[in-house]
């Protein structure tokens, strides 16, 4: 199951709320395999929440590119503190992806730069899918509904960023469906080969 697809199980009023509590409870007593999206590190590194992942078949996957995109995610935990937490989270899950998501090319050097920070952390592999818009902007192609950047410069940063993932001993994967191929799986998320996680590809 991927759980925070389109809302952030870990957002700030789940301190409040704590459904995301009751529900990594059921996640932990059914062993369940989920994989969680987040970007919500104040509240996952909590110890009642970390100490139910480490009882869970859980992979999590963070989102994080590059400091320059905390002013485009207002009331998300900046760049900074998600790499800080990436250690104990790393202890905490079965494994611990990394989502270069949305993927521009602005940040090429940073996220190059961040793999052995990366590595040392604890961090599994990397997920890599471009950015995608509504509307049509200068150098973008049609993308069924979608406007996002050609195949042919993905493939050229994902190749350079493959490259580079695999000389500090990280994985790569590619959540760009135009790309899926040239990643170390078909399966993008990064849980292939763990007991209970089953890949549709």
């Amino acid at each position: 199951m991927q759980w925070g697809a389109l809302s952030d199980p870990f957002q700030p009023c789940e301190l409040t709320v704590r459904s995301s509590l009751a529900c990594l409870r059921i996640f932990a007593e059914t062993q369940y395999p989920v994989l969680i999206g987040t970007k919500g590190v104040g509240v996952l590194t909590r110890a009642e929440y970390l100490d139910l992942v480490s009882a869970s078949n859980v992979v999590v996957r963070l989102s994080m590119l590059a400091p320059q995109y905390d002013s485009l995610e207002p009331g998300a935990p900046p760049y900074a503190e998600r790499l800080a937490a990436l250690p104990k989270i790393a202890r905490s899950c079965k494994r611990l992806i990394v989502r270069f998501q949305p993927y521009s090319p602005v940040v090429a050097s940073d996220c190059l730069a961040s793999l052995p920070a990366l590595r040392d952390a604890g961090v599994y592999g990397i997920t890599f899918e471009g950015l995608k818009v509504k509307a049509k902007r200068p150098g973008m192609v049609r993308i069924a509904g979608d406007w996002a950047y050609p195949r042919g410069l993905l493939e050229r940063h994902f190749l350079r960023l493959l490259e580079a993932a695999h000389a500090v001993g990280l994985a790569m994967f590619a959540g760009e469906n135009r790309l899926r191929e040239l990643g170390d799986s078909l399966v993008c998320c990064g849980c292939e080969g763990l007991a209970g996680f089953v890949g549709n590809s």
